[in-house]
C-alpha cells in the first residue's frame, strides 16, 4: 500500500494515496512525497504494537537525556562495587603514578552515587568487572586470521576476555 504524505504531515486521503501526487510547498514549488507502508489488514494488533515499541523507545531515549551523562558514566545497578577488580585497576594507573583512593574512585568515575549508594559506573564494570559478561555479553574481542583474500578459510581465531587495557595489547599481539 502505498500512502503520500502532506508538508504538513497529514496523510493523503486512501483514495487519492494510490500514486505520488504533487503537492505545494510552502515556498510555492511543487514536490511528490511517497512512501511504502506494509499492509496491516492482515494483523489489526500490528499498528498497535508499533506504535507501542516506538513510543518505549523513544521514552527510553528520552530518560537517557535526561540524565545528561554518557553511557559509560551511568552507574550499573546490576552490580555492586564489589565487582570490580580494584587491584588490577590499581595496576593500570601505577604506570602515570596514581593511587586509586577511594575519593579517586569517585573522581575518575568508576564509582558513582545513586540514591544514596555507590555503584560502579557501566565504564568501570566494562574496564575492570570481574563479572562483566553477565551484563555485558557481548564485551570481548573476537580476533581472526584467514587464508587469502576472503574469509572461508580460518588459519587462526581467539577470543580475548580480559580486562579492556590488557585485551587492546593481547589484540595488538595476536595481530603482529
Amino acid at each position: 500500500m502505498f500512502a503520500s504524505v502532506r508538508p504538513t504531515g497529514r496523510p493523503v486521503p486512501p483514495a487519492a494515496a494510490h500514486s505520488a501526487r504533487k503537492l505545494p510547498s510552502p515556498s510555492g514549488t511543487q514536490f511528490a512525497a511517497r512512501f511504502r507502508a506494509p499492509s496491516l489488514r492482515r494483523h489489526p494488533s500490528a499498528l498497535a504494537l508499533l506504535q507501542f515499541a516506538t513510543r518505549g523507545r523513544i521514552i527510553a531515549g528520552m530518560q537517557r537525556l535526561a540524565v545528561s551523562a554518557f553511557f559509560d558514566e551511568q552507574p550499573c545497578t546490576e552490580v555492586n562495587s564489589e565487582a570490580i577488580d580494584f587491584r588490577a585497576a590499581s595496576e593500570s594507573f601505577s604506570h602515570v603514578s596514581r593511587t586509586l583512593t577511594p575519593s579517586a574512585r569517585r573522581s575518575l568515575g568508576l564509582l558513582v552515587d545513586r540514591a544514596g549508594r555507590e555503584f560502579p559506573s557501566r565504564g568501570a564494570v566494562l574496564l575492570f568487572g570481574k563479572t562483566r559478561r553477565s551484563v555485558f555479553p557481548d564485551a570481548v574481542i573476537r580476533c581472526a586470521r584467514f587464508r587469502g583474500l576472503t574469509t572461508a578459510q580460518f588459519l587462526d581465531q581467539t577470543e580475548i576476555d580480559e580486562y579492556l587495557p590488557q585485551a587492546v595489547e593481547s589484540a595488538v599481539l595476536f595481530i603482529e
